[in-house]
């Protein structure tokens, strides 16, 4: 049980790190993006209406966010499987 609590700790703080450093390369408004259709699960067309712009504008950041995250470390796609609005709520 200790080893499963410490590999546990490991990955949190290697997922928090990894989205920090993520966090750090996007605009205000990619932050924008990334909370809503990443973080909270929305739909390009529920982030778009949330953050007033398109959904052409929405699905761009998208594409641009995901573009970013691949040129960081392989452990970005971490990002995928740990619980994102953990990270933010403490932002």
């Amino acid at each position: 049980l200790l080893e499963a609590k410490k590999l546990w700790f490991r990955y949190e703080k290697d997922a928090d790190d990894i989205l920090r450093e993520l966090h750090s390369k996007l605009t205000p408004f990619e932050r924008q993006v990334f909370r809503h259709y990443y973080a909270e699960d929305m739909s390009a067309q529920e982030t778009a209406e949330i953050i007033n712009v398109k959904v052409t504008a929405v699905n761009d950041a998208a594409r641009r966010i995901r573009n970013k995250a691949s040129k960081l470390s392989l452990g970005i796609y971490i990002f995928l499987l740990c619980p994102i609005w953990e990270f933010l709520r403490r932002k």
